[in-house]
């Protein structure tokens, strides 16, 4: 039975051995030396979502408005054009915002009737000839 190459009597593998997870010696990082001397960057410093929000945005016909406005009309033109995700956005705002009105109509299922003879029968009756049922 035949060992495999790089190999002595003891089953360790010799120290001029190179091949797959054996690099050359001499591209070995050395001992306490790293890969990555300057490590990971560093998080640069957090911007501010105010910071972004109180800039101001040049509108479509060329007046400057906040950015603010800007996302709320964006929001609303979006609900608008049918965008369901849009328009619940836009409900969940106008309610935090205490702008979302809720009216009950005064007068609540209630039906008038016309005074005097009702034009149903004759109408019905018109109906009735038209599609030959009478």
């Amino acid at each position: 039975m035949s060992k495999p190459n790089g190999t002595t009597e003891s089953s360790q593998p010799s120290q001029a051995e190179v091949g797959y997870k054996r690099p050359p010696k001499h591209t070995q990082f050395a001992k306490g030396r790293s890969g990555n001397p300057n490590g990971r960057p560093k998080r640069p410093d957090g911007i501010s979502i105010r910071e972004l929000l109180d800039g101001d945005q040049p509108g479509k016909n060329g007046a400057v408005i906040s950015k603010r406005e800007a996302i709320v009309v964006r929001l609303m033109n979006d609900a608008m054009a049918g965008n369901q995700r849009a328009f619940s956005r836009f409900l969940n705002l106008m309610t935090e915002a205490g702008l979302l009105r809720s009216e009950t109509p005064p007068r609540q299922h209630i039906i008038y009737l016309p005074d005097g003879p009702s034009p149903l029968p004759a109408t019905y009756e018109a109906w009735k000839r038209k599609n030959g049922i009478a």
